[in-house]
């Protein structure tokens, strides 16, 4: 069985994230609603500044004390589940932002890599167990020197409350992606989300409030990415959901 599902992405991009549709703030309505549709998961992230439609330039310089900068959601799931909630997602937007849907891949635990005999298996233990996978057979001077040839950028979806090897997530997994030489990962704190337990979580005032959602995104090879992304989702686990897509990578020489 493939452990690998067509998936959508589904992204809108508020410019004003203090935008208020019947009382309460238009992109807390649109999670609250993607949640009570069935939707796994998703994340708005705060911008820094942004415009578009002729609207008001808006910049974390003269927006710092509100709400009102521009915000970035982005819902992931199957296809059909994505697409039956798109029309109610737009009746909700109506002209205060900017929606776009892409196809994407999920990756699931516990099921087996097509045209592989490896299963792909949940890590116990020890966080640096590691799965039997095929070897990448790309150099790491290769992987510096790409340049328009196949890639894969990998979202991973999760919060700070999770942690692996005893570390927050986030950090044990760029430990791991280091060790792998991949081309290139951040990690994004997000301002609000949920996951598959439906919490919805934000990001704390508070200094001890560290549960805000979290986005880490990874551009790679394609091949080599293919080889390392079985471990990598049994190592995660039920802990975060992983999401990729096809890109063409460029690297000026």
């Amino acid at each position: 069985m493939d452990a690998r599902l067509d998936g959508a992405a589904l992204k809108i991009g508020l410019w004003n994230g203090a935008a208020m549709r019947e009382g309460a703030l238009l992109y807390r309505r649109l999670m609250e609603s993607a949640r009570a549709e069935g939707i796994r998961g998703g994340t708005a992230i705060l911008q820094v500044e942004g415009s578009g439609g002729g609207r008001v330039f808006r910049s974390i310089e003269n927006e710092a004390a509100s709400n009102a900068l521009p915000i970035w959601l982005e819902w992931m799931d199957e296809r059909a589940r994505i697409a039956a909630w798109l029309p109610r997602a737009l009746s909700e937007l109506r002209g205060e932002g900017v929606c776009a849907m892409a196809e994407v891949t999920l990756w699931s635990t516990g099921l087996q890599v097509a045209g592989t005999s490896q299963p792909v298996v949940r890590v116990g233990g020890r966080a640096g167990q590691r799965a039997d996978v095929r070897p990448a057979t790309y150099t790491t001077e290769d992987r510096r020197t790409v340049s328009g040839v196949p890639g894969l950028e990998i979202r991973v979806y999760t919060h700070e409350g999770v942690f692996l090897n005893g570390k927050p997530i986030y950090q044990a997994v760029a430990e791991w992606l280091r060790r792998r030489g991949v081309l290139w990962f951040a990690t994004t704190r997000a301002a609000a989300g949920y996951g598959g337990d439906g919490m919805f979580r934000r990001a704390g005032v508070l200094p001890f409030r560290q549960d805000a959602p979290v986005v880490m995104t990874i551009l790679d090879l394609h091949d080599h990415a293919i080889a390392w992304l079985p471990e990598f989702q049994a190592l995660l686990g039920s802990a975060a959901l992983v999401v990729s897509a096809e890109v063409t990578l460029y690297r000026p020489q």
